[in-house]
């Protein structure tokens, strides 16, 4: 089975031949080696915004909010004191759903306004 790519000038690439494969298992390489260096190039992009306390993206976490500048996490205080009590709770021996219970019963609520699920309050404590 041949496959043929590429007009190079009127010369097409025939993988049917051995300097045809050569040539599209280099241009693979390259392909593949690009792709590697803009990997690395983002994650270190990445890191260095961390470091400089930048938000990188995804989902704001809990307790924080995008400040007017887009680039930086501001801390939103109404939901850092249910960590803080999440994390009392926690550390006094609750499990998950017993801390998202309590934290139901002393009135505080998710962002989407509904209770506390088990899930949500060990992300919480996970991120603090």
């Amino acid at each position: 089975m041949a496959l043929h790519l590429v007009d190079l000038g009127g010369q097409a690439v025939d993988t049917s031949t051995a300097m045809g494969r050569f040539f599209l298992t280099v241009m693979a390489g390259c392909a593949e080696l690009e792709r590697n260096q803009i990997r690395e190039r983002t994650a270190t992009a990445m890191q260095h915004k961390a470091k400089r306390g930048e938000f990188t993206g995804g989902k704001v976490p809990y307790g924080y909010r995008l400040d007017r500048d887009g680039v930086r996490l501001k801390e939103v205080e109404e939901e850092q004191r249910v960590i803080r009590e999440a994390r009392q709770l926690s550390a006094s021996g609750l499990s998950l759903r017993a801390v998202a219970g309590e934290l139901d019963r002393l009135g505080y609520a998710s962002r989407s306004g509904r209770p506390f699920a088990a899930e949500q309050v060990r992300r919480i404590l996970a991120a603090a």
